[in-house]
């Protein structure tokens, strides 16, 4: 390829703690690849914290941010949303299911229905306007297809959120909530 769409650029923040500088130098390699015609967006992404996410937003250095998002971990949703959406920026998120968590509760609330349980979970990070795309994993054609089926109608319906309060009964749903 001759032009990289979006150039992916993730920081921990021991690195934004050794040199204070680190995102402005990022930033200027960023622009010199953009100026050069190699990439046309850089994207920042973190596992590390609000903080940092804030840091990488704050910067105004890249033109997207990857970050972790679902119902049972929506930090970001105060603060890392709003900030992202004053600076213009696209929103993806990933872990929607919560790296299984989501099924392993639906199990314990006795929801069987799993598709149903995946659509309500990507509706959910969906409802939230800065929120521009969803990273899903799936296992197969049949999972990507109910995931991509949310573009139909995106909205929460009644019965998602009736999916979601049955989850949040859970003690899956709770000790996962307490570690955050």
């Amino acid at each position: 390829r001759d032009t990289i769409d979006v150039l992916n650029v993730p920081f921990l923040q021991p690195a934004l703690d050794h040199d204070p500088d680190y995102l402005d130098k990022i930033g200027e390699n960023v622009a010199r690849l953009k100026e050069r015609g190699l990439i046309r967006c850089a994207g920042c992404d973190t596992f590390s914290s609000e903080a940092t996410y804030l840091r990488q937003i704050e910067s105004g250095h890249f033109d997207s941010i990857a970050i972790n998002l679902n119902f049972a971990d929506e930090g970001a949703v105060d603060y890392v949303l709003p900030a992202a959406a004053e600076r213009g920026m696209g929103v993806v998120t990933r872990e929607a299911f919560l790296k299984g968590g989501l099924f392993r509760m639906g199990d314990e609330a006795g929801i069987v229905d799993w598709d149903a349980l995946a659509r309500a979970a990507l509706k959910w990070n969906l409802s939230h306007l800065p929120v521009t795309s969803v990273l899903v994993g799936a296992k197969d054609v049949a999972q990507l297809r109910n995931a991509a089926s949310v573009l139909d109608d995106p909205a929460l319906s009644d019965e998602d959120e009736r999916l979601l309060d049955q989850l949040r009964e859970t003690d899956t749903y709770r000790s996962t909530k307490a570690s955050k």
